[in-house]
């Protein structure tokens, strides 16, 4: 008796052993792809993230895998507060895949509070003045249509004056490679840095506007399968500054006047591969930009500029990331660059971290941003006394960070701006820790160290996409 159940035994394990084996050696078909709760989004928008589709055929072993990349790229639309996936098997070898969402709010208008600074902790360092404060209204219409569109009006007040009306389209063909952009913004400016000396932004106030200016923009887009990205943008300028401006800095406006008109050519291709663009944690990106600048009506001033930036996001186990960050920019050598349009390190994500108080310019720079971080909580957490499904789950990430930064701008032999951290190179680093919620806005603070001295607390905070 004991013998034959140690023989039903051994054959029923290895029945289950061989149907394991046999179902991960096998495909399965496609049935039906559903989408759950994209109340406004086009099903062409979703279907056009996937590398699937029905009546394709996929690896059973692979499955999971599969769906956790199409997930990701669902989430890089930049449409949802979440997306989840399931499936199941059907009995004709057939599968049912299923994608669930939360859509974020789409009509989002909000008060405008924000520093005149580069950042926070430039703001601070300057005396946490009121009046370098800017304020006003932001309207978005997200996802216009459900074809993931956007429509968006600024208007500011306070330190500057300015407003902006944007619009895009990422898709205007049938089989959604094609997309376009275009902006308008108007802005004056009372409170005016004229020049950067000793690594710091000169500031200068009047009455009167000290400058005014003018752009628009036009761009398209096309991408190329998922992952591949060309822009092809054109950009006019029209720029006014007061004689004091001039009289301070002859050099902050092309060919060295008060007036100016000009334009900016510019294209760039990019492959980005990352799994969460507002915080990537995996993944990889790529970017080559070449821009020309000109002004209208007079061949003799132009120039042209290259960027070229690598991104590696890596998971190491157990909760632990790192991510190394280049950036590269060069200018056409021999070519006179106007202070209007010079910009090296210290400008948006372009800092050695501890450097935030400071601006080198220069013609051109490197920078390498180096990360460690752990992901101490990643949690959604839901507030029943909220009505609102896109406001009563909130999604929270917790990461403490450790990080490492290179850099070095090259300021010429003239140094004209009487730089002394440019022409060696700069090191900065430290401890913080990165706070991420919905709507892409992460919080940043760091401790730094920088050149071997301490720096004291940096803070940042922003929609990082």
């Amino acid at each position: 008796m004991r013998k034959c159940s140690f023989i039903f035994l051994f054959v029923f394990i290895l029945s289950t052993i061989c149907t394991i084996l046999t179902l991960n050696a096998q495909k399965v078909r496609v049935d039906s792809i559903i989408f759950k709760g994209n109340d406004r989004t086009k099903i062409t928008i979703l279907k056009r993230e996937l590398d699937f589709e029905i009546g394709d055929s996929l690896e059973v072993k692979d499955i999971e895998k599969i769906l956790e990349v199409n997930r990701r790229k669902l989430m890089n639309t930049n449409l949802f507060i979440w997306t989840k996936f399931d499936f199941h098997f059907q009995s004709s070898s057939g599968v049912v895949i299923q994608y669930e969402f939360l859509e974020q709010l789409y009509t989002l208008i909000f008060p405008i509070f924000s520093i005149a600074d580069r950042n926070l902790s430039d703001w601070i360092n300057r005396g946490a003045d009121p009046k370098r404060i800017i304020y006003g209204i932001n309207a978005v219409q997200n996802n216009l249509t459900g074809r993931n569109e956007k429509l968006g009006i600024n208007i500011e007040t306070g330190f500057t004056q300015r407003f902006d009306l944007a619009y895009s389209n990422p898709y205007i063909d049938p089989k959604k490679r094609f997309g376009f952009y275009t902006s308008l913004t108007y802005q004056t400016s009372k409170n005016l840095p004229y020049i950067s000396r000793n690594d710091s932004l000169q500031y200068i106030s009047s009455n009167k506007f000290l400058r005014e200016r003018f752009n628009a923009v036009l761009g398209f887009r096309k991408r190329i399968r998922f992952y591949d990205y060309q822009i092809l943008e054109a950009r006019y300028n029209q720029v006014s500054i007061a004689d004091t401006i001039f009289k301070l800095n002859p050099h902050y406006l092309p060919n060295r006047s008060s007036n100016s008109e000009f334009i900016q050519l510019t294209y760039r291709i990019t492959y980005d591969n990352r799994d969460y663009a507002a915080y990537p944690l995996r993944g990889k990106k790529l970017d080559a930009l070449v821009n020309y600048t000109g002004l209208t009506g007079n061949l003799k001033f132009n120039y042209y500029d290259f960027t070229f930036g690598y991104e590696k996001y890596l998971h190491l186990g157990n909760n632990f990331f790192f991510s190394t960050t280049h950036r590269l920019k060069f200018t056409q050598a021999g070519k006179e660059v106007p202070y209007l349009l010079m910009q090296g390190l210290g400008y948006g994500s372009n800092v050695v971290r501890g450097y935030e108080i400071n601006v080198i310019d220069g013609k051109s720079f490197y920078i390498n941003r180096n990360t460690f971080k752990f992901q101490l909580l990643n949690k959604i957490f839901k507030i029943p006394q909220i009505p609102y499904k896109q406001i009563n789950q909130i999604p929270i990430g917790i990461y403490p960070t450790v990080y490492l930064d290179f850099g070095y701008v090259d300021i010429g032999q003239e140094n004209y701006f009487n730089s002394k951290l440019g022409g060696k190179w700069l090191y900065g680093y430290g401890l913080g820790f990165d706070l991420v919620t919905y709507y892409n806005l992460v919080t940043k603070i760091i401790f730094p160290v920088v050149n071997g001295s301490t720096s004291g607390i940096r803070v940042s905070v922003g929609r990082e996409f």
